[in-house]
């Protein structure tokens, strides 16, 4: 036993009577001051926030530890809390600052409790250093700013935030121009007023909301509700969004009006259709085709690719080809495997290339390709 306790640290002795030994032990910097405003005591904690030894600044003026120019603020405040003294809690709204002995200052928060003693009254003052977390607010605001101000800026996109019951708390300029809400007329109600009467008689609007919390995000492309009643083919993204503690905070909403998208898509698929009732002839037929394909998307090569059953292989037609550029020579043979042709025919999925570092696909261009240069398709 004598030896373990001869092996730890020995407690720091106070710098002067042991009467405020508690003080000493506080989680927070502190500071005593008698009635006079002269320091009393000060524990381990406030000397390394100010950086001053306690003997130092027993007998010191309180003062010493306020920045010059708040000064006469803080004798003002110490006049009136001698006047009625009472505890002030930690946090109370004041904006306040530190002195450190080399005359730097720091942002601090400060609780006063009045202390009588046989030989007069005091004032404790557990001082807290507020740097990092004013540093982390001040982040936060800029953050939240730069956010504001990207959001409010995009007219085209709906984004907003909803609450975790689906309520609108925020509101842009982009979802002001494409469902005709003001902020003061949709910030507080659910997000479900802009759906279809039906999707709401369906539960839509929270099955949405509970897949995006199950999945991580949901995707969905629909007719949505304007404040006129109008109605718009929207794709929307619902994310929810959690703290670090993993509780949900709410969902962010992005919604992209594509009506004229929807519109080009349809009368794409209604020109195919009329070319197909309309030629017989497969020659005439591919060349409707690609007619109607440039009116949506502007190309320097189109083709169609057959399947036949035997052998099974695709067989490549030219649909179009841009100005200027020679049209692909028609039957080019293209097998099932190691190809993009196959590989969207058996997986039934669209395929996009870009042409960017990096890609990986397990095929390899046609020679027809490579020799037109593609890049992107």
């Amino acid at each position: 036993m004598t030896k373990r306790a001869e092996s730890l640290e020995q407690p720091r002795p106070l710098a002067h009577s042991d009467q405020w030994a508690l003080a000493e032990f506080a989680p927070d910097a502190t500071v005593i001051v008698d009635g006079a405003g002269r320091i009393a005591f000060v524990n381990s904690h406030a000397e390394r926030m100010f950086g001053y030894a306690a003997g130092e600044l027993i007998g010191q003026s309180i003062d010493v530890l306020v920045p010059e120019a708040q000064r006469e603020a803080h004798a003002r405040y110490r006049s009136e809390y001698a006047l009625a003294p009472r505890t002030r809690e930690m946090g109370s709204g004041l904006v306040l600052e530190g002195r450190r002995k080399e005359g730097t200052t720091l942002p601090v928060e400060i609780s006063l409790s009045p202390l009588r003693k046989p030989e007069g009254a005091f004032v404790v003052a557990a001082i807290r250093d507020i740097t990092e977390r004013r540093r982390i607010q001040q982040a936060l605001r800029l953050s939240e700013e730069r956010f504001r101000r990207l959001t409010s800026e995009v007219k085209d996109y709906a984004i907003f935030m909803l609450d975790p019951d689906g309520n609108v708390q925020t509101w842009n300029e982009g979802a002001h121009r494409i469902k005709g809400y003001a902020p003061n007329e949709i910030i507080g109600r659910h997000f479900s007023c802009f759906y279809l009467q039906e999707e709401m008689d369906r539960g839509k609007p929270a099955e949405l909301l509970a897949t995006a919390l199950r999945q991580g995000r949901v995707e969905d492309e629909s007719w949505r509700v304007r404040k006129d009643g109008s109605r718009f083919w929207a794709h929307v993204a619902i994310t929810p969004v959690h703290d670090d503690s993993g509780k949900l905070l709410g969902f962010t909403k992005v919604t992209r009006d594509i009506t004229e998208r929807k519109r080009l898509r349809e009368s794409f698929l209604l020109e195919v259709t009329n070319a197909l009732l309309s030629n017989i002839d497969i020659a005439k037929l591919f060349s409707a085709v690609g007619v109607c394909l440039r009116q949506v998307k502007d190309y320097d090569y189109a083709t169609l690719a057959l399947y036949e059953t035997e052998p099974k292989i695709l067989r490549v037609q030219p649909v179009g080809a841009a100005e200027g550029r020679r049209p692909f020579a028609s039957g080019i043979l293209l097998p099932i495997g190691g190809t993009p042709d196959g590989w969207v025919y058996v997986s039934g999925k669209p395929l996009l290339l870009r042409g960017t570092a990096g890609e990986d696909f397990p095929f390899t261009l046609a020679e027809h390709l490579t020799r037109a240069e593609m890049r992107s398709g």
